[in-house]
């Protein structure tokens, strides 16, 4: 979670003390919620800030356990202003351990008071909440997909995906599909090191890429092991069948050896397959809320 400082203030109508705020914002259903309305980085990590913190719900304790809770968290900052103070190593062990008792304490309230009900229903409700609404989300784009009739128009050119009209719009293509796959690229995976796998793949994948490119072939994608590419022209079917047999030209007689040359112990061979198709191809844009 990332967070600047900033301060909180509750509203005079509002039935808890700031102490209990303090605790309370590391409820699993606070982290739910920041989730869903805060920004997401990298790695999982959430933005916590102030315009965010405000619209997370405060769940609210019986009397009891929200001054219990209060309880120790003033005993807490009491504590923390004694070890600041302490001048010698003994008090301040003596301070610390008070800090680590009382936060040990106070993380055993927090925990009943999650496990009251309260929290676990706000929990469920949330979830289900976005459920309903990713169902909803899902389905209204569904039935823009199939209300839509498709917009075609004929192409000379492999176009870029920012070239095509989002929705359904379509680029017709006649053009000879080629498929470059990598064999047993699982067995290469769970049998070798990761980073043999690793430059095997890469060495496979730059060769096919380079020899496709060489031959005026355009890659239109790339699926882990594999690179798909379209031919178009009036020597799209020889340059496509040129294209296969180079690819499986090159891996016999370079990548192969290379690998054997650099790896002398390893009996690994490189084993791959390229499919080739002509026929009419269509090229459209993702939809907006997968971009």
């Amino acid at each position: 979670m990332a967070s600047g400082g900033f301060t909180i203030t509750l509203a005079p109508e509002c039935p808890v003390r700031p102490e209990y705020v303090l605790r309370a914002s590391e409820f699993h259903a606070h982290f739910l919620e920041l989730r869903q309305i805060s920004n997401i980085f990298r790695g999982g990590w959430i933005t916590c800030t102030k315009q965010y913190f405000g619209e997370l719900p405060i769940i609210v304790a019986s009397q009891p356990r929200h001054d219990e809770m209060v309880r120790l968290v003033e005993e807490m900052l009491a504590a923390k202003k004694e070890m600041a103070k302490a001048l010698d190593d003994t008090d301040k062990d003596f301070w610390a351990n008070k800090c680590t008792d009382l936060d040990a304490k106070n993380r055993q309230t927090r925990l009943r008071l999650s496990t009251d009900g309260n929290e676990i229903k706000i929990v469920k409700e949330r979830e289900a909440s976005c459920h309903m609404s990713l169902l909803v989300e899902i389905s209204d784009e569904i039935q823009s997909i199939l209300d839509t009739d498709w917009g075609y128009r004929d192409g000379n050119v492999v176009p870029e995906a920012e070239d095509v009209q989002l929705g359904n719009d379509a680029v017709l293509l006649d053009g000879t599909v080629l498929y470059a796959d990598l064999a047993k690229s699982t067995h290469l995976v769970k049998g070798f090191k990761n980073w043999f796998a690793a430059e095997v793949y890469k060495s496979y994948l730059v060769c096919a890429c380079k020899i496709i490119r060489n031959n005026n072939g355009e890659i239109t994608a790339f699926d882990g092991d594999r690179v798909m590419a379209v031919f178009i022209g009036d020597s799209k079917n020889t340059s496509a069948a040129k294209t296969a047999l180079q690819i499986n030209y090159a891996v016999q007689q370079v990548i192969n050896p290379k690998v054997k040359e650099v790896y002398p112990e390893t009996n690994y061979q490189l084993r791959q397959a390229v499919g080739i198709d002509h026929e009419q191809a269509i090229r459209k844009q993702r939809p907006a809320s997968v971009l």
